[in-house]
């Protein structure tokens, strides 16, 4: 216990001495500083409990454990689906293709649609389903070839659904029970430590916001950061086990401060002058001290704009429409009426299966369509 302890102190001191970096930006004075700083050692203290907690270890456990299950379940389905020796050879073989290309997007996915990675992907799956459907042509095996990549599909919503339980998993479990020693801060305050830490991003962003990739990735690093920061103060309430109303309460509260930094978002997206920066800063710099404060008048009503789905609806967006298209691909054989011949069949059922890969990458809706009809020509019998 005393080792862990000291593990903690050490690591919160490290994480302390960055987080005082951060206010050192010039439009915080000495006495903002002194006032910022038993909040910064607090937040230090938290985030080190949590980095340290043998909660966390389990939970580690749980990713392995369940993308090694990810991976397996449709290896298993194959093998007891399929049966015959060559068969199950081109399924998994096409499984292992295919899956590798879907994991790649997924992955793509999380970290932020970067241009070229996306591009990247959709030319190595149309590269595999060229060539796979060349080897389907030769070697006969159209049934393996499209259950292997019914299976890829499969494992494209497993890694969906795995994502999004072990977000809840860490949200409602490993996070309170991490972090049940170190203590909560309050939402304001938490919110005060985020904004330092976009005060620090616009000060290194001040000086490269002309150059037009790099001042689209910090747009796109503080969107998502505007996202995460509606998301984590509601939770922070409930760990705070104050009741119902202080969650709902700061639910609200965090809706209104993401429609108030979502207008300084936009305005930094329509003007790139330095002048711009100078006063989207000085406006979070004193909107940051507000809140440490614990002042929420910064953040009234009529800041809010118009708050998008959250995360859980934007995940059923995209996870429904995956896995409706699989999972008719799968039963396609099995639906009355189906008087198609096996080789016409199986090529819908491809198509299916590569509209719903499709439909979890983040691309534009006429490279969709482009691949589609690729294959589309690509199948049709010839004359």
């Amino acid at each position: 216990m005393r080792r862990r302890s000291l593990e903690v102190l050490g690591l919160a001191r490290d994480e302390h001495g960055q987080l005082i970096a951060t206010t050192g930006h010039p439009l915080l004075s000495d006495e903002d500083r002194r006032e910022l700083r038993p909040v910064l050692r607090a937040y230090a203290v938290q985030r080190a409990a949590l980095a340290r907690s043998r909660w966390l270890w389990g939970y580690h456990a749980l990713r392995l454990a369940t993308a090694v299950c990810a991976v397996a379940v449709p290896v298993v389905a194959l093998v007891i689906w399929v049966g015959g020796s060559e068969t199950l050879w081109a399924a998994l073989t096409s499984y292992l293709l295919f899956g590798a290309i879907a994991l790649l997007g997924h992955g793509i996915q999380q970290n932020g649609a970067v241009k070229p990675y996306v591009t990247a992907t959709v030319i190595a799956a149309v590269v595999a389903a060229v060539v796979t459907a060349v080897l389907a042509v030769f070697t006969g095996l159209w049934s393996g070839i499209a259950s292997g990549i019914a299976a890829a599909g499969a494992l494209l919503v497993l890694a969906e659904i795995r994502l999004f339980g072990l977000i809840a998993v860490r949200t409602a479990v490993v996070v309170p029970l991490a972090m049940r020693r170190a203590g909560w801060l309050l939402p304001p305050q938490l919110a005060a430590v985020h904004l330092l830490q976009l005060l620090d991003g616009l000060h290194r962003a001040r000086s490269t916001c002309r150059h037009p990739r790099r001042r689209r990735n910090f747009l796109r690093w503080m969107g998502e950061w505007i996202d995460f920061v509606q998301w984590d103060l509601p939770r922070a309430a409930a760990g705070l086990r104050l009741g119902a109303a202080i969650t709902t309460d700061a639910r609200t509260r965090a809706t209104h401060l993401a429609g108030r930094l979502r207008q300084l978002h936009v305005r930094l997206a329509h003007d790139h002058q330095l002048e711009e920066y100078d006063r989207v800063s000085t406006e979070a710099a004193a909107l940051a001290m507000a809140l440490a404060r614990g002042d929420w008048s910064w953040v009234t009503q009529e800041d809010q704009t118009e708050v998008g789905p959250g995360r859980v609806m934007r995940a059923l967006k995209k996870v429904v429409p995956c896995a409706v298209l699989a999972l008719t691909a799968v039963a396609l054989p099995y639906l009355p009426g189906v008087t198609a011949s096996a080789a016409g069949l199986v090529g819908v059922q491809v198509g299916l299966v590569l509209a719903a890969a499709l439909s979890l990458i983040p691309i534009e809706v006429a490279h969709r369509e482009n691949v589609m009809s690729a294959y589309t020509n690509a199948s049709r019998p010839n004359p």
